[in-house]
């Protein structure tokens, strides 16, 4: 399914994101950590250089955090910060870091949180739903999915730039790491086939920016 890499960019991905949106993703990734319940074992998607485990770690408090990674270059450099991190805020936190994507997760192995942030956008609809279903395999009944990621929202002039924004986006994307997805995939559907309540939401970036907090419907 996975066709592209962030090999080439990974040196360079925090900076063109913050030259690009500020701190305002660091601000959207983190919003819900508080609601992370402490002593949690966490897995994280698509980390890519690990930018959030600073605040994941502090805030949250995890017993484990698992790196689930598909680009080399990104997890060598998230290694390098989470073992930085721990030693300077002098916490136990137990880091596993996987080389790979969904299909090289432990079968059978469930986690308490799901980390997505910035991952489905890359995918089509059809792919990321075929996506998020492997994931939520992996997610405890009780367990909660964090979920960050661009969307369009508004009309006029409101949608008009963050159109031509995303459309840019990809545009660079498919140059630098053979991106081909064009568009955003309709996360709502997705997340409501696969019985996924929305428990709180905020938007960041003028409603370009989303994130969210999920739980399973119970049946």
């Amino acid at each position: 399914m996975r066709s592209f890499s962030f090999q080439l960019i990974a040196p360079y991905y925090d900076l063109l994101a913050r030259l690009v949106f500020g701190n305002t993703i660091d601000k959207a990734q983190k919003h819900f950590f508080s609601l992370i319940p402490k002593g949690s074992e966490v897995l994280i998607i698509g980390g890519g250089s690990g930018r959030i485990l600073g605040d994941l770690i502090k805030v949250a408090q995890p017993n484990k955090i698992t790196f689930l990674e598909a680009s080399s270059n990104m997890l060598r450099i998230a290694k390098k910060k989470s073992a930085r991190i721990l030693k300077n805020n002098h916490r136990n936190t137990e880091m596993c870091f996987i080389h790979g994507t969904e299909n090289d997760l432990p079968v059978y192995k469930e986690y308490d949180v799901l980390i997505t942030f910035f991952l489905f956008d890359v995918y089509p609809t059809h792919e990321a739903k075929k996506l998020a279903s492997k994931l939520s395999e992996h997610l405890k009944s009780s367990g909660v999915w964090l979920f960050s990621d661009f969307c369009l929202e508004g009309q006029g002039f409101s949608f008009l730039w963050k159109k031509v924004l995303l459309v840019a986006m990809y545009t660079f994307f498919r140059l630098v790491s053979n991106l081909h997805n064009q568009s955003l995939p309709d996360y709502q559907t997705i997340f409501k086939e696969l019985h996924y309540l929305p428990v709180q939401q905020q938007y960041f970036y003028h409603n370009f920016i989303i994130s969210l907090i999920y739980r399973k419907l119970l049946s």
